[in-house]
Protein backbone atom coordinates (compact mmCIF):
# COMPACT_ATOMS: atom_id res chain seq x y z
CA UNK A 1 0.00 0.00 0.00
CA UNK A 2 2.33 2.55 -1.27
CA UNK A 3 1.66 6.12 -0.39
CA UNK A 4 -0.49 5.44 2.66
CA UNK A 5 1.09 6.22 5.99
CA UNK A 6 -0.50 5.28 9.26
CA UNK A 7 -0.27 8.02 11.80
CA UNK A 8 -0.31 6.95 15.45
CA UNK A 9 -1.46 9.36 18.09
CA UNK A 10 0.43 10.21 21.27
CA UNK A 11 -1.96 8.05 23.31
CA UNK A 12 -0.79 4.94 21.46
CA UNK A 13 2.87 5.88 21.94
CA UNK A 14 2.34 6.40 25.67
CA UNK A 15 0.51 3.06 25.97
CA UNK A 16 3.32 1.30 24.10
CA UNK A 17 6.00 2.81 26.36
CA UNK A 18 4.06 1.97 29.52
CA UNK A 19 3.48 -1.57 28.27
CA UNK A 20 7.19 -2.07 27.65
CA UNK A 21 8.07 -0.67 31.10
CA UNK A 22 5.50 -2.98 32.76
CA UNK A 23 6.84 -5.99 30.84
CA UNK A 24 10.37 -5.14 31.97
CA UNK A 25 9.30 -4.84 35.59
CA UNK A 26 7.37 -8.10 35.43
CA UNK A 27 10.28 -9.99 33.92
CA UNK A 28 12.64 -8.42 36.45
CA UNK A 29 10.46 -9.64 39.33
CA UNK A 30 10.98 -13.27 38.27
CA UNK A 31 14.75 -13.21 37.95
CA UNK A 32 16.59 -16.06 39.61
CA UNK A 33 17.41 -15.53 43.25
CA UNK A 34 21.02 -15.96 44.41
CA UNK A 35 20.26 -19.61 45.23
CA UNK A 36 19.33 -20.23 41.59
CA UNK A 37 15.61 -20.55 42.35
CA UNK A 38 13.02 -18.30 40.81
CA UNK A 39 11.19 -16.24 43.42
CA UNK A 40 7.43 -16.47 43.15
CA UNK A 41 4.89 -14.32 44.96
CA UNK A 42 4.07 -15.52 48.47
CA UNK A 43 0.60 -16.39 49.77
CA UNK A 44 -1.53 -13.54 50.95
CA UNK A 45 -1.60 -12.66 54.62
CA UNK A 46 -5.35 -13.38 54.60
CA UNK A 47 -4.80 -17.03 53.63
CA UNK A 48 -1.98 -17.36 56.17
CA UNK A 49 -4.28 -15.90 58.82
CA UNK A 50 -7.05 -18.32 57.83
CA UNK A 51 -4.61 -21.24 58.11
CA UNK A 52 -3.58 -20.08 61.59
CA UNK A 53 -7.23 -19.84 62.63
CA UNK A 54 -7.90 -23.37 61.38
CA UNK A 55 -4.83 -24.65 63.26
CA UNK A 56 -5.97 -22.95 66.47
CA UNK A 57 -9.49 -24.33 66.02
CA UNK A 58 -8.09 -27.86 65.60
CA UNK A 59 -6.21 -27.46 68.88
CA UNK A 60 -9.40 -26.29 70.60
CA UNK A 61 -11.21 -29.38 69.26
CA UNK A 62 -8.41 -31.61 70.63
CA UNK A 63 -8.67 -29.77 73.94
CA UNK A 64 -12.41 -30.56 74.20
CA UNK A 65 -11.80 -34.21 73.26
CA UNK A 66 -9.12 -34.56 75.94
CA UNK A 67 -11.31 -32.83 78.52
CA UNK A 68 -14.31 -35.05 77.73
CA UNK A 69 -12.14 -38.20 77.82
CA UNK A 70 -10.59 -37.19 81.14
CA UNK A 71 -7.16 -37.39 79.49
CA UNK A 72 -5.21 -35.13 81.85
CA UNK A 73 -1.90 -35.50 80.00
CA UNK A 74 -3.38 -34.46 76.62
CA UNK A 75 -5.42 -31.70 78.24
CA UNK A 76 -2.32 -30.22 79.91
CA UNK A 77 -0.35 -30.37 76.65
CA UNK A 78 -2.95 -28.09 75.02
CA UNK A 79 -3.11 -25.33 77.64
CA UNK A 80 -0.70 -22.64 78.79
CA UNK A 81 1.26 -23.31 81.96
CA UNK A 82 -1.15 -21.08 83.93
CA UNK A 83 -3.98 -23.54 83.15
CA UNK A 84 -2.35 -26.90 83.86
CA UNK A 85 -4.80 -29.05 85.80
CA UNK A 86 -4.26 -31.75 88.40
CA UNK A 87 -7.79 -33.11 88.12
CA UNK A 88 -10.39 -32.68 85.37
CA UNK A 89 -13.36 -33.66 87.56
CA UNK A 90 -15.86 -33.57 84.70
CA UNK A 91 -17.93 -36.58 83.71
CA UNK A 92 -18.88 -35.30 80.27
CA UNK A 93 -18.20 -32.29 78.02
CA UNK A 94 -20.31 -31.54 74.95
CA UNK A 95 -19.36 -28.73 72.59
CA UNK A 96 -22.19 -27.44 70.43
CA UNK A 97 -20.08 -25.63 67.82
CA UNK A 98 -16.81 -23.73 67.45
CA UNK A 99 -16.96 -20.37 65.71
CA UNK A 100 -13.99 -18.04 65.15
CA UNK A 101 -14.64 -14.52 66.40
CA UNK A 102 -12.99 -11.39 65.03
CA UNK A 103 -10.07 -10.06 67.00
CA UNK A 104 -10.52 -6.61 68.51
CA UNK A 105 -8.49 -4.48 70.91
CA UNK A 106 -11.07 -5.41 73.58
CA UNK A 107 -10.27 -9.10 73.06
CA UNK A 108 -7.16 -8.67 75.18
CA UNK A 109 -8.68 -6.54 77.92
CA UNK A 110 -8.49 -8.12 81.33
CA UNK A 111 -5.50 -10.29 80.46
CA UNK A 112 -2.68 -8.35 82.11
CA UNK A 113 -0.09 -11.09 81.65
CA UNK A 114 -1.05 -11.46 77.98
CA UNK A 115 -0.92 -7.68 77.41
CA UNK A 116 2.60 -7.65 78.84
CA UNK A 117 3.82 -10.21 76.30
CA UNK A 118 2.93 -7.93 73.39
CA UNK A 119 0.88 -10.66 71.70
CA UNK A 120 -0.53 -9.44 68.38
CA UNK A 121 -3.48 -10.76 66.31
CA UNK A 122 -1.42 -13.28 64.26
CA UNK A 123 -0.52 -15.00 67.53
CA UNK A 124 -3.94 -14.76 69.16
CA UNK A 125 -7.32 -16.30 68.27
CA UNK A 126 -10.78 -16.01 69.86
CA UNK A 127 -13.59 -18.58 69.47
CA UNK A 128 -17.16 -18.90 70.60
CA UNK A 129 -17.87 -22.46 71.70
CA UNK A 130 -20.89 -23.07 73.92
CA UNK A 131 -20.40 -26.14 76.10
CA UNK A 132 -22.50 -28.35 78.33
CA UNK A 133 -20.75 -29.91 81.33
CA UNK A 134 -21.79 -32.79 83.54
CA UNK A 135 -19.99 -33.47 86.81
CA UNK A 136 -20.76 -34.36 90.38
CA UNK A 137 -19.97 -30.78 91.39
CA UNK A 138 -22.26 -29.16 88.79
CA UNK A 139 -25.14 -27.14 90.17
CA UNK A 140 -27.15 -27.62 86.97
CA UNK A 141 -25.69 -30.62 85.05
CA UNK A 142 -25.85 -30.15 81.29
CA UNK A 143 -26.49 -26.42 81.53
CA UNK A 144 -25.42 -24.56 78.40
CA UNK A 145 -22.47 -22.25 79.07
CA UNK A 146 -21.91 -19.65 76.34
CA UNK A 147 -18.16 -19.45 76.74
CA UNK A 148 -15.53 -17.70 74.69
CA UNK A 149 -12.13 -19.38 74.30
CA UNK A 150 -8.78 -17.60 73.86
CA UNK A 151 -5.78 -19.27 72.25
CA UNK A 152 -2.26 -17.96 71.79
CA UNK A 153 0.64 -19.28 69.75
CA UNK A 154 3.53 -20.26 71.99
CA UNK A 155 7.18 -19.54 71.20
CA UNK A 156 7.55 -23.01 69.64
CA UNK A 157 4.75 -22.20 67.16
CA UNK A 158 2.07 -24.41 68.71
CA UNK A 159 -1.34 -23.13 69.75
CA UNK A 160 -2.39 -23.30 73.42
CA UNK A 161 -5.67 -22.57 75.19
CA UNK A 162 -4.93 -19.47 77.26
CA UNK A 163 -8.25 -18.62 78.87
CA UNK A 164 -12.00 -19.01 78.67
CA UNK A 165 -15.13 -17.64 80.22
CA UNK A 166 -18.58 -16.27 79.65
CA UNK A 167 -18.83 -14.30 76.42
Amino acid sequence: MKGHAVRLGTGFSLALVLGLVFAGLTLGACTPAPSGRTDFPTRSSASISQDATLQAQAVLEQFFEAWDAGDLRSYNSLVTTDNVATDLSVDRVVVESITPLPWTEDSLSGFGSLDATGVQPPEFRVFSAPVRLWSSAAIDPGERLDWVWYLIRSSDGSWRVFSWGLG
